[in-house]
């Protein structure tokens, strides 16, 4: 369910509950593509039957949806070509810019009434006790996008990206050098490692044993871990990046053995939400704390839309 995870940190908590929640985010709820419009986006229930912020034992999942239309340029430029052509024939003299453009817009808005659609799905979650937001997103432009969505229905919502006394890289490498994870987490077959000299040489293993003296060479050499393969517990894998992120989230049988079976899908759908969930909040509370604990926020880092707002007036 859950393969990848950015964490946030709520400096101020989280002062709505989940009903509020959703009345909020009702502002900025999901409408398909008009016919002229090429993408739209809003939030949707995270589940069938819930509302837009499912609550699961204390946590607030919510569902953020793009949908985007399928119109290759191509296609508008052969249309367009086509279209030149007639005219070119018909008039026996090619058409100007100015009408080459508006036969473009005019294309253009004629085949997007006709184009497919595609839709994907960016989850979120809000864990109130422990002060965290993570967002189920493989990249970073991906939760800001959702970010965004939630900062204009909620209007103020201080948050920042969970900032550690000690940096992912720094702490990555500290333990490659010493061959020797921190407390609750062993070291797996992924890694790979960055000069910071102009060249940026690089050298990566994936799946594959590492040798404690081959990677304490490559350090000595001036290379940094960008992102390292951890397990947690014995009950979860991920690859560590250098903003904290985590990627390729595999949980473990040991951990998904130990899960109820149920036929009922809904109940399903919650039941393993939380057990992921759950796994992955400790994993980032004890990755935190290996990194020094959380650095206190600067104002500056903090997204405040309505601050913002009274700033530019």
């Amino acid at each position: 369910m859950i393969r990848t995870a950015i964490a946030y940190h709520l400096p101020s908590g989280w002062p709505w509950d989940a009903a509020g929640t959703a009345e909020l985010l009702s502002r900025r709820v999901f409408q398909p593509c008009s016919p002229s419009q090429t993408e739209s986006s809003g939030f949707v229930p995270p589940r069938d039957q819930a509302e837009l912020c499912h609550e699961v034992h204390g946590r607030y999942l919510v569902c953020f949806q793009v949908e985007e239309k399928l119109l290759p340029s191509a296609v508008i430029q052969e249309h367009v070509d086509i279209r030149v052509a007639d005219i070119e024939a018909e008039q026996g003299y090619k058409p100007g810019r100015r009408e080459v453009r508006e036969i473009k817009d005019a294309v253009t808005r004629e085949l997007l009434e006709m184009a497919f659609t595609r839709k994907r799905q960016t989850f979120a979650w809000i864990c109130r006790q422990r002060g965290l937001l993570i967002v189920a997103a493989n990249s970073a432009n991906k939760a800001d996008e959702m970010l965004s969505a939630m900062r204009e229905a909620l209007e103020n919502m201080p948050v920042s990206l969970v900032k550690t006394a000690l940096t992912p890289a720094s702490a990555m490498t500290s333990w490659l050098a010493a061959d020797e994870a921190p407390e609750h987490f062993t070291i797996d077959r992924d890694c790979k490692l960055v000069s910071s000299a102009e060249s940026k040489a690089a050298v990566s293993y994936t799946r594959h044993a590492l040798d404690a003296e081959e990677i304490r060479h490559h350090i000595y050499q001036g290379k940094r871990a960008e992102h390292l393969g951890l397990t947690f517990r014995d009950r979860m894998s991920f690859i560590l990046g250098s903003e904290l992120e985590l990627k390729r989230i595999v949980m473990l049988d040991v951990l998904t053995e130990s899960q109820e079976p149920t036929d009922n899908e809904i109940e399903h759908f919650d039941a393993q939400f939380l057990l992921e969930a759950s796994e992955i909040e400790q994993a980032y509370l004890a990755l935190i704390n290996a990194h020094g604990g959380i650095e206190a926020p600067q104002r500056d880092d903090l997204v405040d839309r309505a601050e913002q707002e009274r700033k530019a007036a």
